[in-house]
């Protein structure tokens, strides 16, 4: 089991890069004069090492949930880059339809979840939004979510400039997987190059083509991924 407090702590460390700040509810304390009495400082709980390149695919995986028609698009607002998951969390074992709903009584439905961080570069903000029997994820937490990110960013989407500056880098948004096979391996890096060949001496060549096997597909391809 997890609390929304908690599971926003995780994803507020996928943002930052690996740490855990203890949560806080007052931001600062005024005087009726409006003059700042006592200001509340972050407290690190704690840094967890992370792999780059883990960090780099579970933010791009969490990007492509909200901007490549994933289970968050509802909450997709254009220029912001936001990255998240949504959840259904069950309550009780009765089967459940978003489009039958009314079938099920409203304390047996499951509960919405949506948790995100945005921008993907340099994010500023956390979010977590779960409302309680609300049905799946996507139907109503994302919305609400986006409602909350158009209100925070109302004067960051003005500013083109930031827009750009904030934007996923070109080559991430590009990459478009094949459509030609059923199914593939990517070759976690590039064949040998090839030798050249001695005088006198057998002529070597690089490794051949993944052979790729399935009911629909036989063939020798090349399937490095490439980007369009």
């Amino acid at each position: 089991l997890v609390t929304p407090i908690q599971l926003l702590g995780v994803y507020a460390a996928l943002a930052n890069g690996g740490t855990i700040y203890q949560p806080r509810v007052v931001k600062e304390i005024r005087s009726v004069e409006g003059q700042i009495l006592k200001m509340s400082t972050p407290k690190v709980l704690k840094k967890v090492k992370i792999d780059p390149a883990v960090l780099t695919t579970v933010r791009l995986s969490l990007w492509k949930v909200v901007n490549r028609y994933g289970t968050g698009v509802k909450s997709y607002i254009e220029g912001i880059d936001i990255c998240g998951k949504t959840g259904t969390a069950q309550v009780a074992d009765v089967p459940y339809d978003e489009k039958e709903k009314e079938k099920v009584p409203f304390k047996l439905r499951p509960h919405s979840w949506f948790v995100s961080f945005a921008p993907y570069n340099n994010p500023r903000i956390a979010l977590l939004v779960l409302v309680e029997n609300g049905g799946e994820g996507s139907k109503n937490a994302a919305p609400t979510a986006k409602k909350i990110y158009e209100e925070y960013f109302k004067d960051f989407k003005r500013n083109k400039e930031m827009i750009v500056k904030y934007r996923i880098p070109y080559w991430e948004k590009r990459y478009k997987p094949r459509k030609d096979i059923s199914a593939l391996t990517v070759l976690a890096e590039p064949p040998p190059p090839e030798k050249k060949s001695q005088p006198g001496s057998k002529k070597e060549t690089s490794s051949p083509p993944v052979t790729i096997t399935t009911k629909e597909v036989k063939s020798q391809i090349d399937v490095r991924p490439k980007i369009d």
